[in-house]
């Protein structure tokens, strides 16, 4: 658990965002800001590795063929069907 001091007015700014955001309680809009946060953070550095390794496996990897490649969406769409029916998508 962590404790906080926050300043009366950017506490008043957290309470506008919480009431215009429908929070339930700005603790909930303060995690959701932090887990954001390193939401955004972990993308970052999943970019810089990719960008940093770009090109490394070059040579490495064998290409699919177009076959394949209609084989495994045919396989992936028919596995996954339910979900869109979960969700009203047809």
């Amino acid at each position: 658990m962590v404790h906080l001091r926050i300043p009366g007015n950017v506490y008043a700014d957290l309470e506008k965002a919480e009431k215009s955001l429908c929070f339930d309680s700005i603790q909930t809009l303060i995690k959701d800001l932090l887990r954001n946060f390193v939401l955004e953070i972990r993308r970052k550095e999943a970019l810089d590795w990719l960008e940093k390794h770009k090109g490394a496996m070059r040579g490495k990897i064998r290409e699919l063929s177009v076959q394949e490649r209609e084989k495994l969406s045919h396989e992936y769409i028919s596995d996954k069907s339910d979900i869109f029916r979960k969700y009203g998508f047809r």
